[in-house]
């Protein structure tokens, strides 16, 4: 079993909220005098379930398998290059006011394009609805779901093909996990220096 300390998982837990507050809601709670009831729940909520979960892992002991540990790292980063890739293309006013959709084409596209690309084979789907499925949902329903123009559709095709073997090769070359793309070869980074 692989364990990772749980100082990891805050880390992992607060990045994304780093990044969300960053670029989504900075100016907006600058310019809120008053917390309004909703928006104590809503951030209380989000809380609260960080909390219990960092919890449930130090009480419980909880340890991931290296390849779970490994899906859960790609998917993040995965999660971090697509909304880049949207924040980018869109601009950073649009990224903003198109943010729900966002969240929802994040969840769809990247963690159930990146289940169903994982797993599978595991359950029997054929290697024609497994790979082109995702790939699919990726190129096809950002740009419907938040009406993009000509130009935008062009740029975010382009960064999206670039995306995926960026990911692959950083992780191949710096840590050599090739499991993302394994049919694209990087050699490790200590292979070429011995």
């Amino acid at each position: 079993m692989f364990f990772i300390p749980s100082s990891l998982y805050g880390k992992a837990y607060f990045f994304p909220l780093r990044f969300w507050y960053l670029f989504l809601i900075k100016k907006r709670l600058q310019q809120t005098a008053e917390l309004s009831h909703k928006e104590f729940v809503r951030f209380g909520s989000l809380g609260l379930v960080s909390f219990a979960a960092i919890v449930i892992i130090i009480l419980f002991k909880l340890e991931l398998s290296e390849d779970a540990f490994k899906f859960a790292t790609f998917t993040v980063a995965s999660l971090i290059g697509f909304n880049l890739i949207l924040w980018t293309v869109l601009g950073s006013d649009e990224f903003k006011i198109k943010a729900r959709p966002i969240v929802f084409l994040s969840f769809l596209c990247v963690i159930v394009g990146m289940v169903i690309g994982k797993y599978g084979a595991n359950v029997g789907l054929k290697p024609w609805i497994y790979y082109p499925v995702p790939l699919l949902m990726n190129m096809s329903l950002p740009p419907i779901v938040l009406s993009m123009n000509r130009n935008q559709i062009v740029a975010y095709l382009l960064l999206s093909f670039l995306s995926a073997p960026l990911i692959h090769s950083t992780f191949s070359f710096f840590f050599n996990w090739p499991e993302y793309m394994p049919f694209l070869e990087i050699p490790h980074y200590k292979t070429l220096v011995n």
